[in-house]
């Protein structure tokens, strides 16, 4: 996979024209690689909420945000939040139709 690190041109596909775009990098400004491996990400929810909920701030019964507010305020995928609420099972449970809630006994 090309990153904008790597400086060569990058080959990409636009699906709304249906053809190739190639656009070259050579010029562009070198940049930091700013990417965050994503068990990071899925580690900082699982830090984030774990604190919330055992310093009180979400007590037993607060509904959790529903997963597209999470996606935009942690940056995620839905994977890493499905990644994220499997592994918080001990302090959040899913109910069918009405969301995540924290769990009344840990």
């Amino acid at each position: 996979m090309m990153t904008c690190d790597d400086r060569q041109p990058l080959i990409t596909w636009d699906l709304d024209r249906n053809e190739e775009i190639v656009v070259n990098l050579a010029h562009a400004p070198a940049r930091e690689n700013t990417t965050v491996p994503a068990h990071t990400k899925t580690q900082r929810l699982i830090d984030d909420i774990t604190r919330k909920v055992e310093s009180g701030e979400w007590p037993p019964g607060h509904q959790l945000p529903h997963d597209q507010e999470l996606r935009a305020e942690y940056d995620v995928s839905q994977m890493t939040i499905r990644t994220a609420m499997e592994r918080l099972r001990h302090l959040v449970e899913s109910v069918p139709g009405k969301g995540r809630f924290v769990r009344s006994s840990m």
